[in-house]
């Protein structure tokens, strides 16, 4: 569902840039706005004015610095559990100083070949937990089964947190519609991307749950055997790829702080602030589940569900029944799995 939120929010961002060409005077303002987080933060402000464009602001900011949080934690955890046991504030700081050198490459453009190579370390991964299957499958020895479906439905609001957290990626979309040489493509990579984002975070959570059943780790491979070379090689492949996406879930944060300072203080020197301010954080929040949820459901949520549909059905207020449907849909969606996310955290 989040997924088809960002691919309906997205479709949205073209049709606004879309309607903005046809007023110059409207577009000159948008040329001219300053300190925003991309495309659609401005059309925030042309459409709700500056308190609108405040919680849009923060929503995306908030969602990009907990993802690195998220990822600072799992990166920390996972240095921890072959060196410098219980050393925390020593790993944060070495996993700091690679970040903001890496924080140093300034386009977008160069940060995604290094994501790209980071994302690629990912297939270790997969293979070896294809390898584990095939290993339990014929030893016997699969994973004890839970019940499909809780009647509880307890789980509810931590699942809408962490799809929300895992596919909310409408800052990072806009800021790639912004930097595109030919954005009419923009929706259908965007579709085709997430679906097969989706297809390989579906096969990875399938095949997690029938090797190891109700005792899946937060962190798949940690349910792999302690000292075998393959966690080990696992381990390093997600440090890798976490370290190399950092930067371009940040860019978004660091374009909006190098807009208030780029006169005063050169551009590393604020990436590098804002590297510190996350390690501050991370050293203090321990909690991985905790901070996908939260940062998932309320951030997520506001710059993914509530906000573009908001915004388009202002600016075409004669949209089609069915438009306004899905939009009032992804509102109440949006907020409803925040809340509950919230309240049963």
């Amino acid at each position: 569902m989040a997924r088809e939120a960002l691919e309906k929010s997205s479709s949205e961002s073209t049709g606004l840039r879309e309607h903005e060409s046809g007023d110059s005077e409207q577009s000159e303002d948008l040329k001219g706005a300053k300190h925003t987080l991309g495309f659609f933060d401005v059309v925030v402000l042309r459409v709700l004015g500056y308190p609108g464009q405040l919680l849009c602001s923060l929503s995306i900011a908030f969602a990009q610095i907990t993802t690195v949080i998220a990822y600072l934690d799992t990166i920390s955890d996972s240095i921890e559990s072959y060196v410098l046991q219980g050393q925390r504030s020593i790993v944060l700081a070495l996993i700091g100083a690679v970040v903001a050198s890496l924080s140093t490459v300034k386009t977008l453009t160069g940060v995604s070949y290094l994501s790209l190579m980071g994302l690629l370390t990912y297939l270790v991964i997969f293979i070896a937990l294809v390898v584990e299957a095939f290993r339990y499958g014929f030893d016997g020895t699969l994973g004890d089964s839970t019940k499909a479906l809780r009647a509880s439905g307890r789980d509810y609001g931590t699942w809408f947190g962490i799809s929300a957290f895992a596919f909310g990626g409408f800052a990072i979309a806009v800021v790639v519609y912004d930097d595109m040489k030919e954005p009419r493509h923009f929706y259908r990579v965007v579709s085709m991307t997430y679906l097969a984002v989706w297809l390989f975070y579906t096969a990875f959570a399938l095949l997690g749950y029938f090797c190891y059943g109700e005792h899946t780790d937060e962190v798949i491979y940690f349910n792999f055997p302690d000292n075998s070379a393959l966690k080990q090689i696992c381990v390093a492949s997600v440090c890798v790829v976490l370290l190399l996406t950092y930067v371009v879930q940040m860019m978004p944060v660091y374009s909006w702080a190098e807009s208030f300072s780029k006169d005063i203080m050169h551009y590393a020197v604020v990436r590098g602030i804002i590297v510190l301010l996350t390690l501050v954080i991370a050293l203090f929040v321990r909690n991985l589940v905790l901070t996908i949820t939260i940062g998932g459901a309320v951030a997520s949520a506001v710059s993914s569900f509530v906000l573009p549909p908001v915004a388009y059905l202002i600016v075409q207020p004669r949209a089609h029944w069915t438009e306004w449907v899905l939009a009032v849909g992804l509102v109440v969606l949006g907020v409803g799995g925040a809340v509950h996310s919230i309240i049963t955290v």
